[in-house]
């Protein structure tokens, strides 16, 4: 990925997977006023206006040329000042992990940023979160960096710090949307572009200069309305919550727009908050849950004593029904460990518990799609920071590592619930809530 192909500048220094760059001289403190760069500090205008350069399709929100961006707000120096003055710290951070994906983006990336922190002339701390690990927001790390080795060894108050930032998972009245549709097209036309040499390229591939003053001029307000009616995230509300900060939409800091209600749309705490009894003894126990549902934290934690049969190791299903019957006929009880999704899938294995004479009992792991992916997100963070997986005693990491959402998608597009109807002996569902999880530090965050 990374830093063998593309050399930082080097006022920038590296920890693990944060860049972080000292501008000024920034002093310690134990309030934090800490911000998002890219649509929170400033805008990119080539995102919000693609006819500055149309045929060339630069990736959003990043630099088309080195100074592609216009302060958030007219005010954007004056409140960081004031923070300043009120006794607290200012710290930029930001996840960039296309950072070393193309290197002529990425010095466009770096430029562009030296240039923002000329134009704010602030003394702070900006932070890079570049890998998918927990310095990575939502991810609490760049906070944790920042305090353990940046803060001069001050402890951050967290009650009295905050962090503002664009993706809070906002759903926008048109009233809300329109104003603040109005106050971005005011900047732009505000601003002379004549500096800013956008570049489009036309039928023939050729590129020519454009008149960026020319095309803005024409623009109205409405032709932003896509570019702000959904967020496209909720990783910066996230990091607050993680964080145990303070939170505000950049609208609401630099704007001074109405606060709008904000709710993540899952809260890994509330996993396991009344876990269910697992009182199978003997016979078969079928799991039917996704991938990173839990089903082999079920099999070592709940059902030690029964024989762990899984397609995954055993690589065919006949091989698994082979196993299970030698399993069966000593007298052993098995577990079946996989997804399970459909009827046929299951039907084998319960006519195999009807001819060893055993009770059949099916697991459903009637979870949601998120609690799949938060457990996804788990184990590969885990991978990354080199963790040991607690809740996920019996998975090697690195072996499920390449799993991604699609897979879990997958499954529960074709997930027909067990039904009694099937055949087996009894049914026990688990639910998110009822989940019987050993909690980690890590479990309980919010992942990137």
């Amino acid at each position: 990925m990374v830093l063998e192909y593309f050399e930082y500048p080097p006022q920038w220094k590296q920890h693990d997977g944060v860049l972080y760059q000292r501008y000024g001289d920034p002093k310690p403190s134990s309030k934090l006023a800490m911000f998002d760069m890219d649509n929170t500090l400033m805008l990119t205008p080539s995102t919000l206006v693609p006819d500055l350069v149309k045929g060339r399709k630069p990736w959003i929100n990043k630099p088309a040329i080195p100074n592609d961006f216009i302060l958030y707000n007219t005010n954007v120096k004056q409140k960081l000042q004031q923070e300043i003055a009120d006794g607290k710290a200012i710290v930029i951070c930001s996840n960039q992990s296309q950072l070393f994906e193309a290197p002529r983006v990425s010095k466009l990336i770096f430029v562009r940023i030296q240039l923002l922190l000329n134009e704010l002339d602030i003394p702070l701390y900006i932070l890079l979160g570049f890998k998918r690990d927990l310095c990575r927001k939502p991810g609490p790390g760049m906070l944790t960096f920042y305090e353990e080795h940046l803060n001069n060894g001050i402890k951050v108050d967290r009650a009295n710090s905050f962090y503002v930032g664009d993706a809070a998972g906002r759903v926008w009245t048109d009233e809300l949307l329109d104003a603040h549709c109005e106050r971005v097209m005011a900047l732009l036309k505000a601003e002379d572009f004549s500096n800013r040499h956008y570049v489009r390229r036309d039928r023939n591939f050729n590129d020519e200069p454009v008149d960026a003053n020319a095309i803005i001029a024409k623009l109205k307000p409405s032709s932003l309305r896509n570019k702000f009616e959904s967020d496209f995230s909720d990783c910066d509300l996230k990091y607050a919550l993680n964080n145990n900060i303070g939170f505000y939409t950049p609208e609401e800091y630099f704007a001074n727009h109405p606060s709008m209600p904000l709710t993540v749309d899952f809260d890994p705490k509330k996993i396991g908050t009344n876990p269910a009894p697992l009182d199978v003894a003997d016979g078969m126990v079928i799991l039917v849950g996704p991938p990173s549902g839990g089903k082999t934290f079920l099999c070592g934690n709940k059902f030690a004593s029964f024989t762990r049969i899984s397609e995954d190791e055993l690589r065919t299903r006949d091989a698994c029904l082979r196993y299970a019957s030698k399993c069966l006929q000593k007298g052993e009880n098995v577990i079946i460990d996989g997804t399970n999704a459909t009827a046929e899938e299951r039907r084998d294995y319960i006519a195999l518990s009807r001819t060893a004479g055993v009770k059949c009992t099916v697991v459903f792991l009637d979870v949601s799609v998120n609690f799949a992916f938060h457990f996804l997100r788990y184990r590969k963070v885990s991978c990354a920071i080199g963790a040991i997986l607690i809740i996920f005693q019996l998975v090697d990491p690195q072996k499920h590592a390449h799993l991604s959402q699609n897979v879990v998608r997958t499954y529960f597009k074709q997930l027909q619930p067990p039904d009694e109807s099937e055949g087996f002996d009894r049914l026990l569902r688990i639910t998110d809530e009822t989940f019987p999880v050993q909690h980690t530090p890590v479990s309980q965050m919010h992942l990137p």
